[in-house]
């Protein structure tokens, strides 16, 4: 898989920062395109504030430019130990390396803040636990969250990771979706009916104050192309971002709005919008779910467990919370509601429906079905 090209930044200070780029192209070890040395000037203006940077309680962070690129890596073996931070702007470009074990204790347990714009974190590699106001989410690769303005949160980890945030200002988003109206082909309008868009929205609208919210995104299961899509529009923001030229303000917007077009596609992931009168319990209920239908509810408890973070008796009494059936129960349940909408659309056999749901053979299926509708697979079908 194609990685995110490596960023080494040797910064040194005197009258002007200079940067030189060493750019290695993919995971095989072949050495990409060599960027030239690139220089800034010492005042240019911060691209973010921090107000409260001593708190240990609140930070609050402000956005002075549209939109900002980050990217974070956590990284630990047996002899090396850092967090690498680079933040993209189209004011700045800042890179930190973090060597200090001290320091990135300090990073692990990071203060809640909030900040003036909505933020898309993206988890790359590894694992995120993201602290959203009172609640623990726990993010693995492929997965994210859209946090609303104002929303106090803290992304916290474990082990090696590798996450991008894309920051958007209100300002961005209002001029997007004006824009929407205005261009070229119907189905680009088509994200305006959109989870993700009516979030924005109602975000954008209401006192953001009260408006505690957040858009909870999960990969389909088995949609790896969904990822390498994700991990390519990135990719293609920061090396735009690191050599611009005439036009490339154009393409930032058309690859920022690949990924928002890639989250609204059912087919790639599943979007929850979450209010924070939800609790936990109901956030890991609702991916869980999700996990079921995408496998037909052939899904075992411990393949939940792995892509989950969660022991399978947590999970199996939370899908008992909100279903009043245990974990084997509510995938069953699932596979004969599935029954039903194939034999009811379908023109597939009885034992073609069995085979597709994972049934070890058509008695036990006419069994299963029988038990539960009180009637034959063949009966139900007659009758519709």
């Amino acid at each position: 898989m194609i990685c995110f090209n490596h960023i080494v930044i040797i910064i040194r200070q005197q009258y002007h920062l200079l940067v030189e780029y060493d750019i290695l192209c993919n995971i095989s070890g072949n050495r990409g395109a060599y960027m030239p040395k690139i220089s800034f000037n010492k005042d240019y203006k911060n691209a973010l504030t921090i107000y409260g940077r001593e708190s240990h309680f609140n930070q609050y962070y402000h956005l002075e430019t549209p939109f900002s690129f980050v990217l974070e890596t956590y990284y630990k073996d047996e002899v090396n130990e850092y967090i690498s931070l680079t933040n993209f702007t189209p004011t700045d470009i800042k890179h930190t390396i973090v060597p200090n074990i001290s320091t990135i204790f300090t990073s692990q347990n990071r203060v809640l803040h909030q900040h003036d714009f909505y933020e898309f974190m993206y988890v790359l590699d590894g694992t995120v636990t993201n602290s959203i106001e009172n609640t623990i989410r726990i993010y693995p690769k492929g997965s994210g969250c859209i946090v609303n303005r104002n929303l106090r949160h803290a992304e916290r980890f474990d082990g090696n990771f590798r996450v991008f945030f894309l920051n958007l200002s209100k300002e961005y988003i209002t001029k997007m979706i004006k824009e929407t109206h205005n261009l070229y082909f119907a189905e680009e309008q088509e994200i305006l009916d959109s989870p993700i868009l009516k979030f924005l929205q109602e975000s954008e609208n209401n006192d953001v104050l009260s408006n505690k919210q957040f858009l909870d995104i999960f990969p389909v299961q088995g949609n790896d192309f969904a990822h390498r899509c994700m991990y390519k529009n990135g990719e293609s923001i920061s090396k735009t971002m690191l050599s611009p030229t005439f036009g490339s303000s154009h393409l930032i917007d058309g690859y920022i709005c690949n990924i928002l077009g890639l989250i609204c596609d059912t087919t790639a992931f599943h979007t929850t919008h979450v209010k924070l009168d939800y609790n936990n319990d109901f956030l890991i209920f609702s991916r869980a779910t999700h996990m079921i239908e995408d496998s037909n509810g052939l899904i075992s408890r411990s393949e939940l467990e792995t892509k989950l973070h969660y022991s399978g008796d947590y999970i199996n009494r939370i899908i008992k919370k909100y279903s009043n059936l245990n974990l084997s129960s509510y995938c069953m349940n699932y596979r004969l509601t599935k029954a039903i909408d194939l034999l009811k659309e379908t023109d597939l056999s009885i034992s073609e429906i069995a085979f597709q749901l994972g049934f070890k053979n058509r008695t036990h299926f006419y069994k299963q079905f029988k038990n539960h509708y009180g009637m034959m697979p063949s009966s139900f079908r007659n009758q519709k």
